[in-house]
C-alpha cells in the first residue's frame, strides 16, 4: 500500500450508513513504521487512527466499533 493514497471508506454501522476517505495524516507522512490517517466522513473531521504494532488507535472521536472496521479495511491494504 502506498501510504500516500487516499482510501475510500464505505460502510454499515449500528444501522447507519457511513461514506467517506481516510487521507494519510501530514504529521505522519514520513512514518512507515506507524502509519497514521485523518478520518472524514461527509467532508468533516472525524478523528485521526494510528496503526501501532497490531493494533489500530484513536484520537478517541471515533467509537470503538466503528475504529475496527476502519481498521480492518486499512490493515487489508497493507496485507495486500
Amino acid at each position: 500500500m502506498n501510504l500516500n493514497q487516499i482510501v475510500w471508506l464505505d460502510f454499515d454501522y449500528m444501522n447507519e450508513h457511513y461514506e467517506g476517505e481516510a487521507m494519510p495524516a501530514l504529521s505522519a507522512a514520513n512514518n512507515s513504521l506507524f502509519p497514521a490517517f485523518d478520518i472524514y466522513f461527509n467532508n468533516e473531521y472525524s478523528g485521526t487512527v494510528i496503526k501501532d504494532d497490531n493494533h489500530w488507535i484513536s484520537d478517541n472521536r471515533l467509537e470503538a466499533g466503528i475504529l475496527k472496521i476502519i481498521g480492518r479495511q486499512l490493515s487489508n491494504l497493507f496485507n495486500s
